[in-house]
């Protein structure tokens, strides 16, 4: 039951990730200001990208009752470390930060 339960949540914060980065390039896309190499050259998003294409695999191997490698653990520790650092450096220094002249008064989507 545990490992259910702990795959779920993997899988669940796995496709947050991915289906976050995906609903912000379909809306800049559809509002016409999507520019790829500018956007996923920023660290939170590739960062983003690959946490939860990590969580997903890893959600499904515990699925599969495939045991972790050393090398999987350590590559949940680096991820878990990189959010946390890209989370503390948005907030305390780009959380003000005016939006690019060229995106006009486009509004980032937000939950509702």
């Amino acid at each position: 039951m545990y490992n259910y339960s702990l795959a779920t949540l993997r899988l669940l914060i796995g496709v947050g990730l991915i289906g976050s980065v995906i609903w912000q390039v379909t809306d800049r896309i559809a509002n016409g200001i999507f520019r790829p190499f500018e956007y996923f050259a920023y660290f939170s998003i590739v960062t983003a990208i690959f946490a939860g294409l990590f969580l997903i695999t890893t959600g499904f191997g515990l699925l599969l009752k495939i045991e972790d490698t050393k090398w999987v653990e350590i590559a949940r520790l680096s991820f878990a470390v990189a959010l946390i650092v890209v989370g503390v450096v948005y907030h305390a220094l780009l959380a003000d930060v005016a939006n690019d002249v060229r995106d006009g008064d486009y509004a980032w989507p937000v939950l509702p």
